[in-house]
């Protein structure tokens, strides 16, 4: 009967550290689901032709848009998104010349990745993140 205590007690103990490592688990997922979506997306936005000034500001207009949402309703996602973007503009900015034909929405769009994206950027916003968070102030916006 005491051997019995013994292992209930131990499985009590041990379940929440199996529980929050699927849950650390789960988020690395998440990361690496949203990195990758920021590539595949960059890969898009780098070869898309948009030729008219008006289409490419129709396309930026809708990515902002979902960045937006991405950061109201999943901040640790728009982290990784953005980091995956300045990543995968980083990367193509190394061959990238006259011939890749961006427009001006691209250039603005790719400078706020360099910017935002940066790991050291990010980092800093996390913390004050957390912080407002951690006061109860919610969610603090960037434009």
């Amino acid at each position: 009967m005491k051997l019995n205590w013994q292992v209930l007690f131990i499985v009590l103990i041990l379940l929440p550290l199996t529980i929050n490592s699927q849950v650390i688990d789960s988020k690395k997922e998440e990361i690496a689901f949203y990195a990758a979506m920021a590539q595949k997306d960059a890969l898009f936005e780098q070869s898309i032709p948009l030729d008219v000034e008006e289409d490419e500001m129709d396309f930026w207009r809708d990515q902002k848009k979902f960045e937006q949402d991405l950061k109201q309703n999943n901040y640790t996602a728009y982290k990784a998104y953005l980091q995956g973007k300045n990543e995968a503009y980083y990367f193509h900015e190394q061959h990238c010349d006259s011939s890749c034909n961006h427009g001006e929405y691209y250039y603005l769009q790719a400078s706020f990745y360099y910017t935002y994206g940066s790991k050291d950027y990010v980092s800093t916003l996390a913390n004050v993140h957390r912080r407002n968070m951690a006061i109860g102030t919610g969610s603090i916006t960037k434009n």
